[in-house]
């Protein structure tokens, strides 16, 4: 059921994904589903806030995340070393 919703989503997006042209189409289609998830934790965020405010509530404390998430990039790889192939 959820990843009918994601689907829908990504759908409802999709044409903003194809600007890219991307050429692999998952990627449009992953990069849309993230989108509409993220437009709907902002409603869902912003919602909270309002509510908190008019109950009175503190702020919640920041959520910690128990590892540091660090994004490495795809190592690409060596370039072939053309010296090899030459006749000594």
């Amino acid at each position: 059921m959820e990843w009918d919703r994601l689907f829908e989503t990504a759908r409802l997006h999709i044409q903003a994904g194809m600007y890219a042209a991307a050429p692999e189409p998952k990627e449009s289609i992953y990069l849309t589903m993230l989108l509409g998830l993220s437009k709907r934790v902002s409603a869902l965020e912003a919602e909270n806030k309002a509510l908190r405010a008019q109950l009175q509530l503190p702020e919640p404390a920041p959520v910690q995340l128990p590892v540091p998430i660090t994004f490495n990039q795809p190592r690409l790889l060596p370039a072939e070393n053309d010296d090899e192939d030459d006749d000594h």
